[in-house]
C-alpha cells in the first residue's frame, strides 16, 4: 500500500501530536540505533505533512510494524500501550499489525480506559478494538461457562462503561452478537433480548425473533 493520505488543516495539529507522542515515548529506553531510526522516521513523517500535508500510507504502516516490534522487545509495554494505541489514529490500516502482534487486547482496553470520547461509534478502528477487548477478556469465557440469559444481562448491566453512555454503542453490538452466536440455540435467548428491549435496536431483533418463532 502506496497511497497517499491527505492530512486537512483541522487534523494537521492533532495528527503532529501524535506523531510528537510517538517520539516522545521512545525517550526512556535506551539510545540505540533502532531507536534512533525510528525517532527519524517520526520527523519525516512530521515533516511531510507540514511541507506537502501528506504522508505514505505504506510507509506508515511499515513504521507502525517497526514501532510495535521494537515497544515489544523493550522492558515496560505497560507503559509502551498508549503510544502504541496512537498508531491506529493516525491510520486505521495498523489495527492488522495489532492482531499480526497480538496486542489488540490491550490496546482495546486501553481506549476502553483513556479514549472514552472516541469509541461512541464515531471511530470504527477504536469501537472494534474495544469490541475485542470484551470478546478476548470477558464473554469468550462467559459463553464457555455457559451463563444463563439472567447471568449474562447482570455483566452487562453492571459494567461501568456498558452501562454508562459512552458504551451505547458497543452495548448494542454485543448484545446482539450474543444473541446471535449463543442465545439463539438456547431456551433463555428471547428472554436475553426481552432484558433490553428498550432499545430500539434490540427491540427490532426482538420483534424479529418472535415473528419467525411464530
Amino acid at each position: 500500500m502506496n497511497d497517499l493520505v491527505y492530512v486537512d488543516e483541522v487534523d494537521n495539529e492533532l495528527i503532529q501530536g501524535y506523531f510528537n507522542s510517538l517520539t516522545n515515548a521512545l525517550h526512556p529506553y535506551p539510545p540505540d540505533k533502532a531507536n534512533d531510526d525510528l525517532k527519524d522516521k517520526v520527523n519525516h513523517f512530521i515533516d511531510s505533512i507540514l511541507k506537502h500535508g501528506m504522508y505514505n500510507a505504506g510507509e506508515f504502516l511499515s513504521f507502525a510494524d517497526s514501532y510495535i516490534c521494537y515497544s515489544l522487545k523493550t522492558p515496560g509495554i505497560g507503559e509502551a500501550i498508549g503510544a502504541i494505541s496512537l498508531l491506529c489514529l493516525i491510520h486505521c490500516g495498523v489495527s492488522e499489525i495489532y492482531r499480526r502482534y497480538n496486542v489488540s487486547c490491550r490496546v482495546g482496553e486501553y481506549f476502553l480506559e483513556h479514549w472514552k470520547q472516541y469509541a461512541t461509534g464515531k471511530n470504527s478502528t477504536v469501537s472494534d478494538l474495544i469490541l475485542f477487548y470484551y470478546w478476548d477478556e470477558k464473554y469468550r469465557a462467559y459463553m464457555e461457562k455457559g451463563l444463563s440469559s439472567d447471568e449474562m444481562s447482570q455483566t452487562i448491566i453492571h459494567d461501568d462503561y456498558l452501562s454508562s453512555e459512552h458504551g451505547v454503542y458497543q452495548r448494542k453490538v454485543i448484545i446482539i452478537w450474543l444473541y446471535e452466536n449463543y442465545f439463539s440455540t438456547r431456551e433463555d435467548g428471547v428472554n436475553f433480548l426481552e432484558k433490553f428491549a428498550e432499545d430500539a435496536g434490540i427491540k427490532k431483533k426482538l420483534l424479529s425473533t418472535r415473528r419467525k418463532g411464530s
